[in-house]
């Protein structure tokens, strides 16, 4: 881990300082939050419970080398932010934030709302302009499903001539093979900040 810090500060250090600034994130929008509405907003649940855990955890993998990870995190922050923001302005009347997100996904089963269009509503209602649903398109599509981390074990071993690290075992050293796929992810992680400041203003 301390290997990877330093190979980080040397090589890409915008990446590290997004993750920090991200962790920094979730412990100032925590300060603004209404504590006297705790269980009322499905909101307060994701800042509370999955962005401030899944900040640091971001942080952690990142150094044990573990990229694809550190995307899975980042997508769960990004539909988990959708999810609660659309949950507490579809179902206002709900006093209990458990109660709007057992709504919103028997909603989602039924077929009433799918997550994509669920997302491009919330950027109809802040002024977020495609960004929202291509993050979590891409994070989807390249990270989450099994088709996407196929790819990218081929492509590496195809057009880099190495199979990557977090491929193989964990905790593990990088190595410049690796900057492509840590730069994406501080370009995704700074997306994600923007977008969350923008939903968080629009509360």
């Amino acid at each position: 881990m301390e290997e990877n810090e330093a190979f980080l500060y040397e090589n890409t250090r915008d990446t590290y300082e997004e993750v920090i600034e991200l962790i920094n994130d979730s412990i100032d929008h925590i300060r603004m939050l209404d504590k006297e509405n705790y269980v009322n907003r499905a909101i307060t649940f994701f800042l509370c419970h999955v962005f401030m855990p899944q900040s640091y955890a971001i942080h952690i993998d990142l150094l044990n080398g573990n990229l694809p990870i550190c995307f899975s995190e980042l997508r769960l922050m990004v539909e988990s932010l959708a999810k609660s923001f659309y949950a507490d302005h579809k179902y206002p009347e709900d006093i209990f934030f458990q109660d709007k997100f057992e709504k919103l996904e028997s909603d989602l089963k039924t077929s009433k709302v799918s997550i994509t269009k669920l997302i491009k509503d919330i950027e109809e209602l802040t002024g977020i302009k495609g960004e929202f649903v291509g993050l979590w398109s891409k994070l989807s599509h390249d990270w989450v499903h099994a088709e996407g981390l196929v790819n990218r074990v081929v492509d590496c071993i195809a057009n880099r001539e190495a199979v990557p690290p977090w491929g193989l075992v964990l905790p593990m050293q990088y190595t410049k093979s690796d900057l492509p796929e840590l730069i994406e992810l501080s370009r995704d992680i700074k997306s994600f900040r923007k977008i969350i400041t923008t939903v968080i203003e629009k509360i």
